[in-house]
């Protein structure tokens, strides 16, 4: 299919105007389909705009119901059953409701999924999921420069009628089944005033009412300008695509609000309009003046400043975070004043546990694995990291220690030991009975916790036989199994040395007046990568490193040795040394040479 940027296909579709479509009755669908079969030659061949109708009363010569969801076509053309009556999502007869955007039923489980899902995106703006199932692997991307709409391989084959997907791959240009100015592909009839049935089905089912707004191209969108009360978001916003990377907070896009005591509605109308307005309680681990209500009440303080106008269509979305710190009153006071129930969202990976928090929005589709993210990189606690050394080969204990005394029912906890970096997990222990402690396949016979200690508080790491990879920063994170309430965040970072061996030098032959000076130093098995230094013992200057040629590499071990080759000319009574530093272990081995003799000294 071809691109939307600078297509006549998307010259084309501009000049119908699709929000009238929702209105047309069912009478002016083959007059829209006749105007639209009209204005396609227009187009270069090249850019073509295709169209796939299927004949829906085109019968299946079956005798029996094909499996999966094949029996939706089998159960409208075979046995005449109302489509209305079967789910476009399954297949399913068990009919919860029906279908906002299409003719058909949807069955409770299809609807949960449709809730949930219908309002993610990816990357590049489009849905994430099939918008009729709202599920589906490889997905088609509607061409019309106003629509974000994607739709499955099995949904268009089995609604639309048999090949579809693959006419729909060689098109130059396709235009979804919302967009097209006729209603009906097949079995897929488009409802009317799809746009109302979508939000009068969300109002219905969902969490809290859904505002509806018009679709902005893609070339007429604009960063967000977001207002972030708080917690500077600025990093996050930019990875995640909603704010430029080159805009400046001063530029309007961004303003950040440590302390909003003193703002006043006049203020925030000066800053404005904004899109997004995000707050939060502070994060685990930081202290703050405050009290977790009070961080809830001046949000909503300011949410009602930044609000636009009543009856301005401008979209207008806020986002509050509790991380899990409001107490139960507050939490009954934020449902009212905000008008909407939390949504509590945690984030496991495989089975690491990364964090939870609550979260009352006006967002649709907040259990958005995106999302999420954004939350969590947002309100992780920037937390003192400690510090610890460890030689290679040797154990260690990294510390996780509960700071108050008291004693612990290990089956109530979930207990992670993680890389900080790639979430690895190295062990953890799981609630539920469970008396095992689980550890990461780098970490077998090496990494340990103690079920005897985790009791009284100590969740510690003991790690054996250290090796160079260990060189990492590692988080311990408790959490209470009922509630995922946070009873303990520690970040260590572990850094492994090793000892290299004392440079040795070497001279090539007896250089006579007038030749160059060849020295090699070398040392080995060391760790981490070293600094390698020549000095002029004349003078104790630094020999400029143009002169040097150095090599260091991973040895077998996975340690490192450099080898360092020196040439400078000729003089009498060349007095110079060679001096490896070990960062970590802030030590300096230092050899020294002279012409024709070598001696050796360590500070």
């Amino acid at each position: 299919m071809g691109s939307r940027e600078n297509s006549s296909c998307s010259k084309a579709l501009e000049t119908w105007d699709l929000e009238t479509l929702d209105s047309s009755s069912r009478d002016s669908a083959s007059h829209l389909e006749e105007q639209w079969r009209k204005f396609s030659p227009v187009l270069n061949e090249e850019d073509s705009t295709d169209i796939v109708l299927e004949d829906s009363r085109e019968l299946l010569s079956l005798t029996s119901p094909p499996p999966g969801r094949e029996i939706i076509r089998y159960e409208v053309s075979v046995n005449r059953r109302n489509i209305e009556d079967i789910c476009l999502g399954c297949g399913s007869l068990q009919v919860y409701t029906q279908h906002p955007l299409f003719e058909g039923g949807i069955c409770a489980s299809c609807k949960d999924n449709f809730l949930e899902t219908l309002f993610l995106y990816d990357e590049d703006g489009h849905q994430s999921y099939c918008t009729i199932c709202c599920s589906g692997d490889t997905l088609f991307i509607c061409e019309s420069p106003d629509c974000t709409r994607c739709y499955c391989f099995e949904c268009v084959d089995i609604l639309v009628g048999p090949g579809t997907s693959e006419r729909i791959n060689a098109m130059a240009c396709w235009v979804c089944f919302l967009c097209l100015p006729f209603a009906r592909s097949g079995l897929l009839q488009r409802r009317r005033q799809w746009r109302h049935q979508l939000k009068a089905f969300y109002d219905l089912e969902g969490a809290s009412p859904l505002e509806m707004y018009k679709t902005v191209s893609a070339w007429k969108r604009q960063p967000m300008r977001v207002l972030s009360l708080f917690g500077n978001i600025d990093k996050e916003l930019k990875s995640l695509g909603f704010l430029e990377s080159g805009s400046r907070t001063e530029e309007g896009r961004l303003k950040y609000l440590d302390d909003v005591t003193n703002v006043v509605r006049r203020d925030v109308e000066r800053w404005g309009p904004f899109d997004l307005v995000y707050g939060s309680t502070q994060p685990l681990g930081y202290s703050c003046d405050h009290c977790p209500g009070w961080y809830m009440f001046q949000f909503h303080r300011i949410l009602q400043y930044a609000r636009p106008h009543p009856g301005s269509q401008q979209p207008f979305f806020w986002i509050f975070v509790d991380n899990l710190l409001l107490s139960e009153d507050d939490q009954v006071t934020a449902a009212r004043f905000f008008q909407t129930e939390a949504v509590t969202l945690q984030d496991v990976r495989g089975r690491v546990l990364q964090n939870a928090v609550r979260v009352w929005s006006n967002i649709p589709g907040l259990k958005s694995p995106g999302l999420l993210l954004l939350l969590i990189s947002c309100l992780r606690a920037e937390s003192e990291v400690k510090e610890i050394h460890a030689m290679v080969g040797s154990d260690v204990k990294l510390r996780c220690v509960y700071p108050n005394t008291s004693h612990f029912n290990v089956n109530d906890l979930y207990v992670y030991w993680q890389i900080e970096s790639t979430t690895t997990a190295v062990t953890y222990h799981l609630p539920n009975g469970s008396t095992k402690v689980y550890v990461g396949n780098q970490y077998k016979n090496r990494a340990n916790l103690s079920l005897d200690r985790m009791k009284e508080g100590d969740f510690s790491l003991s790690l054996q036989n250290v090796t160079p990879n260990d060189s990492q920063e590692f988080t311990c994170l408790v959490f209470k199994s009922e509630d995922l309430s946070n009873v303990l965040k520690e970040t260590v970072r572990l850094h492994v040395a090793a000892n290299f061996s004392t440079p040795v030098i070497s001279t090539s032959g007896n250089p006579t007046s007038g030749q160059e000076l060849t020295f090699t130093c070398m040392s080995t098995n060391g760790y981490p990568k070293p600094n390698l230094y020549w000095i002029n013992r004349t003078d104790n200057s630094l020999i400029a490193e143009t002169l040097q040629n150095n090599t260091v590499y991973l040895n077998e071990l996975g340690l490192y040795d450099v080898v360092s080759t020196l040439r400078i000319p000729w003089t009498a009574h060349v007095n110079v040394s060679c001096s490896i530093e070990n960062v970590v272990l802030h030590q300096n081995l230092t050899s020294i040479s002279q012409a024709g003799i070598t001696s050796k000294a360590t500070p």
